[in-house]
């Protein structure tokens, strides 16, 4: 498998960051942040507001390590996947070593600034977490076992604990249940996604519940893991560490999610039972976010029928109130960037590209190659898959080896091959007929460059070379 993009045109340096940071898992570390500040904000202890700051910072770049080693990890396994296959290193925006490098430092780098800023406790807990998440859960048991995501669920649990620990210097009840709540919530959430994603984990032999268990065992843990979550989630009140307004929303919300995961139980048919478990994968995350805001929310709002703990007395509140604020600012900047993307793109989606696909053969190998569609439709920011059939004429075996060219020139930068056949050298024996695959790419971001942007129509043309003569004039 080869992934190939234009040789002669250069990536600026915008791209270039955009890629480190989409590398980072940027939805991951959003919910990381956020679940981590939660645990800092209703911690009964004194906090400086620079120090808070930077120990979030340290965090989110520890998440965004632990990101970044698992796609260098994981590269093989991304480009099989369509969910994956449009990450950095799949679509040659970066390479797997400079993934591994950057991931490394980052998690040095972080642990080593949370623990200057905050707490020895806090920076042992985030190193802990970022090596369970690559060495447990991406090396060892990703690939080995359908309880992958419920072993490895726990790396992605501890946040609100650093967040806690960051504050008091120590670990306490309360933030053992917030990572309970993550714990318990996590396998239901990544088999919502593995049911309608079933396929891209059986291409990639990745050993997901749906694929050795099949669908009814899957959707029968759905539903157990949210009826194991109601009390769970419920237990804060409880345990005296939030009130009723959390008690409300807890209930409801955990409520819908066991009538979703029980219609999703119930569901007989594929397409329908496909459409459930996407609207499960989407409300689980709204569900955690609702779940922390709500706890949050309620921590500083003095509408609790119980009386606090003892510990909830903070000696400044105003430091926690400034804190609430600008946290909730970040939160209103991230769903504002966020939903402007998904404008972007949903606009993009309704200006499809014409892509002439155009073939050659030299003319010492003697093979017909054609596309079975010579006109295809692409919109920027969709994966389309292209499909070439090529047959060895003569009555010997012979070895060619694609090549390819953009026109216009300009636009080469922004389409990814995924998959593709080409610059590897193929066989076919006599009289043979291949049928060769081709997934490839359009970069949204050519609707924003000024050379590319009023493009309507490109052409991308394969030579096949007989194997020989091609090395005579690459030398």
């Amino acid at each position: 498998m080869t992934i190939t993009k234009s040789k002669t045109l250069k990536i600026d340096y915008f791209s270039y960051i955009k890629a480190f940071f989409n590398l980072m898992k940027p939805s991951v570390m959003s919910l990381v942040i956020f679940t981590c500040a939660v645990g800092l904000l209703i911690a009964p202890a004194e906090i400086n507001f620079v120090d808070a700051t930077f120990s979030l910072l340290a965090v989110a770049l520890g998440s965004g390590a632990a990101g970044a080693l698992n796609m260098w990890y994981e590269s093989d396994l991304d480009s099989l996947m369509t969910r994956t296959c449009l990450r950095p290193i799949p679509t040659g925006k970066l390479t797997k070593n400079q993934a591994l490098i950057f991931g490394i430092l980052s998690s040095i780098v972080s642990v080593v600034v949370l623990y200057f800023f905050s707490n020895l406790i806090s920076a042992t807990i985030l190193a802990i977490t970022i090596l369970f998440y690559v060495f447990v859960y991406t090396i060892w048991l990703k690939r080995k076992t359908p309880q992958n995501i419920v072993i490895g669920g726990a790396s992605g649990s501890l946040p609100p604990v650093i967040g806690w620990s960051i504050a008091t210097n120590g670990i306490t009840l309360e933030p053992i249940i917030l990572f309970i709540i993550i714990f318990v919530w996590t396998p239901s959430h990544f088999w919502a996604l593995s049911l309608y994603k079933s396929e891209d984990y059986k291409k990639a032999k990745i050993p997901m519940l749906p694929v050795i268990s099949g669908i009814q065992t899957t959707k029968l843990n759905i539903f157990i893991y949210s009826l194991i979550l109601f009390p769970i989630a419920i237990s804060p009140f409880f345990f005296d560490f939030s009130g009723f307004v959390y008690l409300m929303i807890s209930t409801i919300l955990s409520g819908y999610y066991i009538f979703i995961s029980y219609k999703l139980l119930k569901e007989k048919d594929p397409v329908n039972e496909k459409k459930l478990s996407k609207r499960l994968f989407g409300y689980s995350i709204l569900y955690l976010f609702v779940i922390f805001a709500s706890i949050l929310i309620d921590s500083v709002l003095p509408l609790k029928i119980k009386k606090p703990l003892k510990c909830f007395f903070i000696k400044k509140k105003k430091t926690k109130i400034y804190l609430f604020l600008f946290f909730l600012l970040i939160i209103i900047l991230l769903f504002y960037f966020f939903y402007n993307q998904y404008k972007k793109n949903k606009k993009i989606a309704l200006e499809p590209i014409t892509i002439n696909l155009l073939t050659n053969v030299h003319p010492k190998l003697p093979w017909s190659f054609i596309p079975l569609k010579p006109k295809i439709l692409i919109s920027p920011g969709e994966v389309t898959t292209v499909e070439y059939i090529v047959e060895n004429l003569e009555h010997d075996s012979s070895t060619g080896i694609a090549t390819f060219q953009y026109f216009p020139r300009e636009y080469g930068m922004y389409v990814s091959k995924i998959n593709c056949f080409c610059y590897d050298s193929q066989t076919l024996k006599a009289k043979e007929k291949r049928k060769y695959s081709l997934v490839m790419f359009i970069d949204p971001e050519a609707t924003k460059d000024s050379k590319t942007k009023y493009v309507k129509e490109i052409s991308i043309q394969f030579t096949f070379f007989d194997y020989k003569e091609y090395k005579k004039i690459e030398n």
